[in-house]
């Protein structure tokens, strides 16, 4: 078994045992709170005030006696984190039993005022018949909870309720970035709050019972200034507004943050009435909450979370007013408070200002776990309508600074989710309105509350040049947070471990959903492409992987156990349930799952046995099927896969998928025959390599041995094919078949495995794809970029001795003995190229596949462009891409319909930028003029003279036509158009607020450029780029930058080093371009080779390591890498980067550093980050795969391209090309 090959429960224990050093001491075994008292109902109080970045709260637990302990206690624990709670404001009152089970009923109202609180307390002085007083608190910082001990024993009797009465408390409200607790969600208005609780931050808000199955239900009342809107997941029940003076409404505040607490009083945890916390932050003192001591009694200090106050107690502002800034800041700016409807930060008045507060209490919830409530502050925009099918008040709540008409499109995609899951999971909830609340905070993407779906801002409104894949993405966030209304809100997991099972579900009809309303758009190419793509990578590399069902014992990295793998993987176990159960099977698991746990909790047991118990015809083996499937979320890593069908016979062999960052580079490198004895894998100084040998899979994976259902179909000519489920149970089967048979396993992409073929079989399958699904193509697109590094080594035929659960002996002689060698002279590494050589030529390509492939195609050419098949390769990318050019569909004029747009004959503008990017970086001609044209129609922006005859005028702002422009630059200096590069690095010193005429001119006289253009920039571009904002400016800087970088000549390099000084970080763009310069990089690598450059240099150097792991081959660049990283000096042979450079050397990896990052001391390199260690191992794969692939490269594209070509199309060996990345290029960084 590999190290990553582990199931949930070894996985567990490991993590147990300590992670990182600076992890390890809170990785201890899971804490749950006992489970003899169980919260029934939460009475819960919110006064935030955002001007001192604080709140106050009052809880009221109703509890219940579970399961009566053997002795009675005087203990209660619960969580709660950065909460100041008093030992005196904390009590308990018996005498109740509920014998009715009417929660409901059974809680004491908090949303009484301060003043009858105080009243309420007098009275109870009286008579404290049973009443528990509390009598110290002690707290946990490792489990984050408090431990309440009273004054007498608690009830003990089964079915005894009492109420745990938290009179007052206070808490901290965080910072946007975290978005979590409490938190500001708006920087151009602090009064706009959100709450986000999950998976462990109800604990933040509020002290409370902080596990998913401790249920309950809750009343929410919440005060706040009058001006402002309250949403919350129910509807209100009863609001008044309260009219205070400032002097009263301090009152309660005062003596939070006075010099006279000791910041044990909030933090330490030595105290026994102090509570836990991770972070430091301001001393709060509880007892100020009912103003005791009077005002003038209480002083501030002059600094509070790193906000300064005015000294003296009179001179703190208290008022409700909006803030431009969150309170870890000072700034203020007077449009921004005007818009808000408030000062801007003065001091109080001698009058005291009349304070205007609203109180809302909202309607009871039903059973619930502590994450699922929350509430929102601020000024908004409402827009509702009812569903039709079901009619439930569907809203869009959106801040009142932004136009109305960018609400619709969410709304109408609320209301068809609504009616679509409503049909789907066909179970009542007790809901009253669902709103959607756009949260502009960017440090929250989405979450699911009650009654209520926080998305960030860009992923929730929609304008007029929004773009498609925008649209998708907000379509299908909407679909996920509706459906988790169901699973995962009124039917909940019961612990972490199954919450996957929630989410897997939501993230998977979430594509149901987009697919049924916007089948154009084929969603589940998306689905594969995104989700289950991603998250096998992920699944392959030992550092990442992890079972499913894995969740951190640390509560502060729960959050961060729901990564790629628990959501993509967990998504494609529900897929692949469906896949192979069925859809009306599976939906009818889903429903009975919901009949059963409605308004209560669930387990994998609980859902396994509801599939299980769905009526199915006898003599299916669907309960075999359910339960090998759950298993996968048990287990890290998945299956390969590897099919041979020659002969009448396919033999299917089970093996772990290896790390594909690697493949079975090492293993090519170790069986090399230049050596006698053993060498490492990645010693770059051994030989010259072979160039080809005998693929034998048994020697380069390890079997394994799953149970696997798999979607197959058997393709037979003049026969109608039909997919059916095989169920494979040992490591390798043979299945017994026609010699015309063909047999394609995973259909549509159903199961959690890769699928790999012999040569042959992959040939054949390159034949029947015109008649397979658009999940299939998309399948073997991904299969095919995603095993470049296994692709390597021709066919083995010759016969094997293998005795791993084998019966059939004969069939695997016949295989191995067989004669037949059509396809199986071709070496592995070629068929990805016949692959998309066979599919430029059809037109059943649509604009997800594109995506995909142009993505991965465009690493690709970074890695080819160092070696002498360049040439011929970049002219293989022209043509698998011309068809596109030559009928308009890639076009720097190419517009998006978003309204109408169909994948299977558009292609997407983000789609068409990538395609021009990955052009320019093959210089394409056919690009040229528009190119020229558009980069003119920009330059005239800024007032540079130009012959630009393009109407309207360029608008930086624009992301779309910012990202075409910085493509268009790129591609002319690409082609070595040096009077543009002249302009642009012109401009771009000038943006920089470099003088030009300092610029060393001798540096580039040698350029062949026209007479008359020198770098001076003229008084009307001067005049122009004066005028630019902060933030037009730097959008500039970002588009023209890619340009300057990227131009690979010796009599440049001196001016690119002058521009490159101005930047302290590189972003996606900029660093890619320098990639592509090979002077400029062996320049910035040159061991004492810029001198005074300090940090900037090694900040620079780490991140151009870290994309080079994806885009760079260039051993001797590779070399003066690890020099940089491992302390060596370089060896001899390295080019002198100030001599010229011959660009089109078919150079091979050569001696280049005595210490090689084996699998060995990697991780004992020094002083470097994981992630630069890693980038260099890498490469140096990289370069391995190139030596091996160039050969094969230049001999087939040769022979299949027509070499009259070559010479038409203008092409050249080349080392620069363009940057371009689908996420990081396609509009401009800021």
């Amino acid at each position: 078994m590999l190290e990553h090959q582990k199931d949930s429960k070894q996985y567990q224990q490991e993590k147990q045992g300590g992670g990182e050093e600076e992890e390890g001491k809170n990785e201890s075994k899971f804490f749950h709170l006992p489970s003899h008292f169980l919260p029934r109902r939460y009475d819960l109080f919110f006064s935030p005030r955002p001007v001192q970045g604080l709140f106050i709260g009052s809880t009221v637990v109703t509890i219940e006696v579970a399961s009566p302990l053997p002795q009675p206690t005087r203990h209660i624990t619960l969580h709660a984190l950065n909460l100041s709670i008093d030992s005196e404001d904390v009590k308990i009152k018996t005498g109740i039993h509920n014998s009715s089970g009417d929660i409901e009923g059974s809680g004491d109202s908090v949303s009484s005022t301060v003043e009858e609180e105080e009243e309420e307390e007098e009275e109870e002085e009286e008579d404290d018949e049973g009443v528990l007083h509390c009598v110290g608190i002690r707290s946990s910082e490792e489990n984050e909870t408090i431990t309440i001990e009273f004054d007498s024993e608690l009830p003990n009797v089964k079915g005894t309720t009492f109420t745990l009465h938290f009179v007052h408390f206070g808490g901290i409200i965080q910072p946007s970035s975290t978005a979590t607790g409490l938190f500001y969600s708006y920087t151009q208005d602090n009064n706009f709050l959100s709450t986000h609780l999950e998976p462990t931050d109800a604990r933040r808000l509020y002290p409370c019972f902080d596990e998913p199955s401790f249920r309950a239900v809750f009343q929410l009342t919440v005060e706040f200034d009058s001006r402002y809107s309250i949403i919350a997941g129910t509807l209100p029940v009863h609001e008044e507004h309260l009219e205070l003076d400032e002097v009263a409404y301090a009152a309660t505040f005062f003596d939070y943050a006075s010099p006279e607490s000791t910041p044990d009083r909030f933090w330490g945890f030595s105290n026994s009435n102090s509570l836990n916390s991770s972070t430091p932050g301001p001393s709060i003192n509880s007892r100020m909450l009912k103003g005791e001591g009077g005002m003038g009694s209480i002083r501030m200090g002059s600094e509070m979370n790193g906000m300064s106050y005015p000294h003296g107690s009179h001179s703190l502002y208290l008022f409700p007013r909006s803030q431009t800034c969150e309170p870890y800041s000072t700034a203020t700016t007077t449009a921004a408070a005007a818009a808000g409807g408030g000062g801007g930060g003065e001091c109080l008045d001698e009058e005291p200002r009349v304070c205007s507060l609203r109180r809302v209490m909202f309607d009871v919830t039903p059973c619930l776990s502590t994450y699922h409530i929350g509430f929102h502050t601020g000024k908004f925009h409402i827009l509702e309508k009812s569903a039709s099918r079901w009619p439930l008040l569907c809203r869009v709540v959106f801040p009142l600074d932004v136009h109305v008409s960018q609400g619709w499109y969410a709304l109408d995609l609320l209301t068809k989710a609504v009616d679509f899951f409503d049909d789907y999971y066909d179970h009542p909830l007790p809901l009253s309105k669902l709103d959607l609340v756009s949260v502009p905070s960017a440090g929250m993407l989405g979450a699911s509350l009650w009654g209520l779906i926080p998305l960030h801002q860009s992923f929730l409104l929609v304008g007029e040049s929004t773009p498609v894949e925008r649209r998708q993405r907000i379509a299908r966030a909407v679909g996920h947070g509706v459906s988790l209304q169901w699973l995962g809100g009124w039917a909940a997991a019961g612990r972490w471990e199954a919450a996957w099972l929630a989410d897997g579900v939501a993230r998977h009809v979430e594509f149901a959903f987009v697919n049924a309303l916007f089948p154009g758009w084929m969603a589940w190419d998306e689905f594969l492409a995104q989700l289950l793509d991603d998250a096998l990578a992920l699944d392959t590399q030992a550092e990442k992987t992890h079972p499913v069902n894995y969740v951190s014992p640390n509560p502060r990295r729960i959050r961060d156990t729901f990564d790629s793998i628990s959501c993509g993987k967990g998504a494609a176990i529900i897929r692949m349930l469906e896949g192979l159960l069925g859809r009306n099977h599976m939906q009818q698991a889903i429903q009975m799952l919901l009949q059963r746990c409605g308004g209560s909790i669930f387990d994998e047991k609980i859902f396994l046995n509801c599939l299980c118990s769905v009526h199915h015809s006898p003599g299916q083996d669907l309960d075999e099927v359910a339960t090998a499937v759950m298993q996968y979320a048990e287990r890290s890593g998945h299956p390969l896969l590897y099919i041979e069908q020659r002969n009448g016979v396919c033999r299917v062999t089970q093996y772990e998928t290896p790390d594909l960052r690697e493949g079975v580079i090492h293993t090519y490198a170790q069986l090399q025959p230049q050596r006698t004895e053993k060498i490492d894998a990645m010693d770059l100084m051994a030989p010259r390599r072979l160039r080809s040998f005998k693929w034998n899979i048994d020697n380069l994976l390890k079997r394994t041995n799953y149970t696997i259902p798999v979607s197959i179909m058997e393709v037979k000519h003049g026969s109608t094919s039909f997919a059916h489920t095989y169920i494979i149970r040992n490591s390798q089967e043979s299945i017994t078949c026609t010699p015309d048979q063909l047999i394609f396993f995973n259909y549509r992409g159903t199961s959690v495995l890769r699928c790999d073929y012999d040569t042959a079989t992959w040939r054949r399958i390159f034949e029947i794809a015109p008649f397979l699904s658009s999940e299939d193509r998309m399948i073997i697109t991904i299969t095919l970029f995603r095993f470049r590094n296994i692709h390597i080594g021709q066919d083995e035929n010759s016969n094997n001795n293998n005795n791993n659960n084998n019966n059939n002996d004969d069939d695997i002689n016949s295989i191995n003995n067989s004669s037949e060698k059509t396809g199986d002279n071709i070496d592995r590494c070629l068929l990805l190229l016949e692959w998309l050589l066979f599919i430029s030529k059809t037109t059943f390509m649509n604009s997800s596949q594109w995506k995909y492939i142009t993505h991965n195609l465009e690493q690709v050419s970074y890695m080819v462009r160092d070696y002498h098949c360049w040439s011929v390769f970049s002219h293989f990318v022209c043509t698998l891409y011309a068809p596109l050019l030559h009928r308009g569909a890639v076009s720097f004029a190419a517009t998006e319909n978003a309204v109408s747009f169909e994948s299977q004959t558009n292609l997407s503008r983000e789609t068409v930028l990538h395609i021009l990017q990955l052009l320019a970086i093959c210089r394409s001609p056919l690009i040229q003029d528009e190119a020229q044209q558009l980069v003119a129609w920009a330059l005239a922006a800024l007032g540079v003279v130009t012959t630009s005859s393009r109407a309207g005028g360029f608008n930086v702002d624009n992301d779309t036509d910012a990202a075409g422009v910085s493509i268009a630059m790129q591609s002319l200096t690409e082609r070595g158009d040096s009077n543009t590069w002249c302009t642009l690095a012109s401009l771009l010193l000038t943006l920089l607020g470099h003088p030009t005429h300092t610029v060393p001119l001798p540096e580039v006289e040698n350029m062949n450029m026209n007479s008359d253009l020198d770098m001076e920039i003229d008084a009307e571009v001067l005049l122009r780029v004066s005028q630019l904002d902060k933030t037009q400016e730097t959008r500039w800087i970002n588009m023209i930058a890619p340009a300057v970088f990227a131009l690979d000549r010796s009599s440049t390099l001196s001016l690119q080093l002058i521009i490159l000084q101005y930047f302290t970080t590189l972003n996606a763009p900029i660093a890619k371009a320098m990639l592509r310069n090979k002077r400029l990089m062996i320049r910035l690598f040159e061991p004492n080779g810029l001198i005074g450059w300090g940090k900037r240099l090694s900040n620079i150097r780490s991140l151009l390591i870290v994309y080079g792991a994806t885009f760079c081959s260039d051993a001797v660049l590779l070399g003066l890498m690890k020099a940089c990283v491992v302390g060596d000096a370089p060896m001899e042979g390295i080019v002198s980067p100030t001599s010229e450079i011959n660009t089109s050397s078919t150079t091979t990896p050569t001696a280049i550093s005595q210490k090689q990052f084996t699998a060995d001391n990697r991780e004992s390199v020094v002083g470097c980050s994981r992630s630069v260690v890693n980038a260099i191992a890498k490469m140096e794969v990289n370069c391995l795969w190139m030596e091996y692939c160039c050969d094969h490269y230049y001999n087939f594209l040769s022979t299949k391209l027509p070499s009259s070509g070559l010479n038409s199309m203008g092409l050249f060996p080349f080392s620069s090309a363009t940057e371009g990345s689908i996420d990081e290029s396609i509009g401009v960084s800021i």
